[in-house]
């Protein structure tokens, strides 16, 4: 026999005997249930009697179908930071360089529950007058545990207060000059969860009632300039109209130096004398 033969026969048994040995991984999770901002490692391990093959193992990791971390040599896969969103199954397999085709899997379900709601911002009294107190109100739902969490009160972007409470709502007092966007941010103390509510554009105004009054006296006021404006062009308009209608006066003649009241009237008789 060959050399070449007899190393084919001692590589196929050497699969043959990997390939009988190569048992199924085991996937554990750290922590274990893990909580919303949590950092969770997924560990893909070999059971201890496949520990004296000396094979190259390759790992690759998958949630829910979908590889997350492709094959090499990383037995570990991590989460940064634990959301509601990263539950469901997890997969790890497991291929040797011996052989290729030949994989083992090994799966478990995790399920992250969320510590607080999305937090709501809203405005009290609805109303925005002129000296009257309004109110923002950070509100958020405590779901599972009870650390105190830390409420952040942001306008136009940046912070105008900050508070730590084991309540679920915090209250921001508001001045006339306070208009602009508001939002409130609610979070762990150790800053692993933040969530931030919708934005909020708070504009203060005057009391609605002179707004009403002021928008009922304001058509009016509109409607007496109007009719005087119109009565004022009427005017001018007839004043030229009439203008134009009447003829040229008549031009007046020259007088004689000798008025009328000047002229006289003189009688005289003639009576004849007989001889």
């Amino acid at each position: 026999m060959s050399c070449s033969a007899s190393a084919l026969i001692i590589f196929f048994l050497q699969s043959v005997v990997t390939a009988a040995q190569f048992s199924d991984p085991k996937l554990s999770v750290s922590p274990n249930p893990p909580k919303e901002g949590d950092e969770i490692t997924f560990t893909c391990s070999m059971p201890n009697d496949f520990n004296t093959i000396t094979s190259k193992k390759m790992y690759s990791f998958s949630k829910n179908g979908r590889v997350v971390q492709d094959f090499g040599s990383k037995h570990i896969y991590r989460i940064s930071s634990a959301s509601p969103n990263v539950s469901g199954y997890y997969t790890c397999t497991v291929q040797l360089s011996e052989a290729p085709n030949d994989t083992r899997r090994a799966s478990t379900r995790i399920k992250v529950p969320e510590l607080f709601s999305t937090p709501k911002i809203e405005v009290s009294p609805h109303s925005m007058s002129e000296g009257a107190t309004n109110r923002l109100i950070c509100s958020t739902d405590i779901l599972n545990g009870s650390a105190p969490l830390q409420f952040v009160f942001l306008k136009n972007g940046l912070k105008v207060k900050e508070v730590i409470s084991t309540e679920k709502y915090q209250i921001y007092e508001m001045q006339m000059n306070d208009s602009g966007d508001y939002t409130c941010e609610v979070r762990t103390r150790d800053d692993k969860v933040k969530k931030r509510s919708q934005t909020l554009r708070i504009a203060f105004g005057r009391d609605k009632d002179s707004e009403e009054e002021t928008d009922t006296q304001f058509p009016g006021i509109l409607l007496i300039i109007g009719v005087a404006l119109l009565f004022k062009y009427r005017q001018k308009c007839s004043a030229l109209c009439t203008d134009q209608r009447l003829p040229p006066p008549p031009p007046v003649p020259d007088r004689d130096p000798v008025t009328r009241e000047d002229l006289c009237y003189a009688r005289v008789d003639f009576i004849k004398v007989q001889k």
